[in-house]
């Protein structure tokens, strides 16, 4: 699903800016096979993204230069960023209406057909301001990358979207028109647009692996620091569990004699089972307890494993754990008079309680450190060109999802009676 917190917050003169979140994903996960998207024919949820800078997904498609343009002989010189406009303008780049309302068109139609006008123009208005506010943020991320990727790596951007472009014409029948159908169709986008998108994506890509990854690789010195302090602290202790299954015999009544017969019922079928008989069978034929019985002894499955301490009869659970696996713990009997139970124990998995070692969490250590160490770098880069950003004032902010929403307010009626003319044939 597309991220939904807004890069900048305004409501004064002197606008409030907030860095977008880092999601916690996979470090560096790169992937260079096309990221085609796809959607349901009604689209219900938002049109999926490609990579962010911290190995996610981007917010919406990032807006970048056709593929077709002249490589400049220098980076663009981004000293001033400006969003301003109708629907807003950064790096002199556009916001157009129907680009925003195209890439939610799905999304937005499937809303349409189900939900009455005044709830479908709360949603709408609120999936209009979302796209705006994504697109700026990408929009944000495109001047870091231009701003610090050299011409060549641009240029190395830029042919590997043209080989995804054709790819992308080749998986589609072929013909360029029948790709720019099937962007139209899947996508709500331009063949141009979904070629943006995917140039945007390999930008991020450089970026990450040529500026950012050199720098966080943690030392070895940090990795064993941070695994002490966190072991001090129970995060890598693991709790272990036990999986048994038991017969229960229980006896008839408070008469000495009906204790006696139960517990030479227990005991002959505690015999049997050391002797090697199938112990499922043993408990789905003889067990007193019905639940156990059904599962051949077993306890249901949200049970296990079950931690040391967890099971409700404590000496049950200590003559299990006590008990090699594979094998039959010594006859249980708990309780007094008509309560008095006698328990048949095999155990079958066990991991005792213990704390990981540091070559254990090593490679986990070193992901979650540089993840941290990459998600503050790009962190410092946003906050950097941020503080050369305009922002438009709330009021603006408004008057651009308004005037958005005029547009979309009118296909309401127009997808709705395309469903009834299709839904009456």
């Amino acid at each position: 699903m597309l991220a939904t917190s807004a890069v900048v917050i305004v409501g004064c003169s002197s606008p409030e800016v907030v860095v977008p979140p880092m999601p916690d994903e996979r470090f560096l996960d790169f992937d260079d096979d096309a990221d085609v998207r796809t959607i349901d024919e009604v689209g219900d949820d938002p049109i999926q993204t490609p990579l962010t800078p911290t190995g996610s997904q981007t917010p919406g498609r990032v807006e970048a230069p056709p593929v077709e343009r002249p490589e400049e002989s220098e980076p663009p010189q981004l000293e001033y960023v400006t969003v301003d406009g109708v629907l807003g303008e950064f790096n002199g780049r556009a916001v157009y209406a129907a680009d925003v309302i195209n890439a939610r068109k799905n999304q937005l139609r499937a809303r349409a057909l189900r939900l009455p006008r005044n709830q479908f123009g709360a949603e709408a208005f609120r999936i209009i301001q979302e796209e705006l506010q994504v697109r700026m943020r990408n929009k944000l991320y495109l001047s870091v990358y231009e701003r610090n990727l050299n011409p060549l790596e641009r240029q190395q951007a830029k042919f590997l979207t043209m080989l995804w472009r054709e790819r992308f014409i080749t998986e589609n029948g072929g013909s360029e028109a029948e790709a720019r159908r099937a962007s139209r169709d899947q996508f709500g986008m331009t063949l141009e647009q979904l070629g943006e998108d995917e140039y945007g994506r390999r930008l991020n890509d450089i970026f990450m692996q040529k500026h950012i990854a050199p720098r966080v690789r943690p030392a070895a010195a940090e990795l064993r620091e941070a695994y002490e302090d966190r072991r001090e602290k129970g995060e890598f202790d693991v709790p272990g569990g036990i999986v048994f299954a038991l017969i229960e015999i229980a006896a008839e009544s408070a008469d000495p004699i009906a204790i006696e017969a139960a517990k030479a019922r227990a005991e002959a079928l505690h015999e049997r089972a050391l002797a090697g008989e199938d112990f499922g069978e043993l408990a789905r034929n003889n067990s007193d307890n019905a639940d156990y019985a059904s599962r051949g002894g077993l306890p249901p499955d949200w049970m296990l494993p079950i931690a040391r301490g967890a099971f409700a009869i404590p000496q049950v659970a200590e003559a299990a754990w006590e008990a090699e696996v594979d094998t039959v713990a010594p006859l249980v009997a708990v309780g007094e008079g008509e309560a008095r139970r006698w328990y048949v124990i095999q155990v079958r998995e066990k991991e005792t309680p213990r704390t990981m070692t540091f070559a254990e969490v090593q490679r986990r250590l070193n992901n979650e450190l540089a993840l941290a160490e990459q998600n503050r770098l790009v962190d410092d880069y946003i906050r950097r060109e941020l503080g050369r950003a305009k922002v438009p004032e709330l009021a603006a902010q408004r008057l651009m999802t308004q005037t958005a929403m005029e547009v979309v307010m009118q296909q309401y009626d127009a997808w709705r009676a395309e469903e009834a003319a299709a839904s009456a044939r």
